[in-house]
């Protein structure tokens, strides 16, 4: 199965998800209440976590395919413009004389601007390592392995419950590096 058809595959399974989600709290909500006791209306919680899926257009000749699960966390409750953490991500690297596979831990602090986190717009920044098998032909690199930065910018978009899609642009340099555009994820207070 091409790349294109499982990426369009995981973004039809995820639609799914997103509106029976969303109509199950639709219908709590018209009943008094979301997932709380006696009513009450449930709040975002210090844990936000998410799974992104995307492309990264490489400054050198190439493409990628990546899936990107990661973990923020509020660790001052007042302070939730500030969240701090990580995400693992896979990479399918393509170029023209083959493909390979990598890995990136990327951890930094998110700073997030609006009046609720999943509602907000936020900037993510940080370091990124990544590691890969150089069983490939790129005649303008011998690895894709390397130690770099992150700057990635997105907003939130609170779907109900907790829930929320997470779309992101920015850059990564590690290794190779580029654009990084994901406008599929989503994400989950807890």
């Amino acid at each position: 199965m091409s790349q294109l058809k499982k990426a369009l595959w995981i973004v039809i399974f995820a639609a799914v998800i997103i509106c029976q989600t969303r109509d199950s709290f639709a219908q709590a909500k018209a009943g008094g209440g979301i997932g709380a006791p006696g009513g009450a209306k449930a709040t975002t919680g210090r844990y936000e976590a998410y799974m992104s899926t995307g492309y990264i257009g490489l400054v050198k000749s190439a493409t990628s395919i990546d899936l990107a699960p990661g973990l923020q966390y509020t660790p001052i409750p007042s302070w939730s413009w500030i969240q701090v953490g990580g995400e693992i991500m896979y990479q399918r690297l393509t170029y023209q004389g083959g493909t390979t596979k990598a890995f990136v831990i990327m951890a930094g602090p998110t700073l997030n601007f609006g009046p609720a986190n999943s509602e907000s717009t936020f900037v993510s920044l940080g370091v990124a390592i990544r590691s890969g098998s150089s069983d490939y032909a790129d005649p303008t690199s011998e690895d894709p392995s390397g130690f770099g930065y992150y700057l990635l910018m997105g907003k939130r978009m609170s779907i109900g419950g907790g829930w929320s899609l997470r779309p992101t642009l920015g850059v990564m340099s590690a290794g190779t590096g580029g654009l990084v555009f994901r406008p599929f994820a989503l994400s989950l207070f807890f």
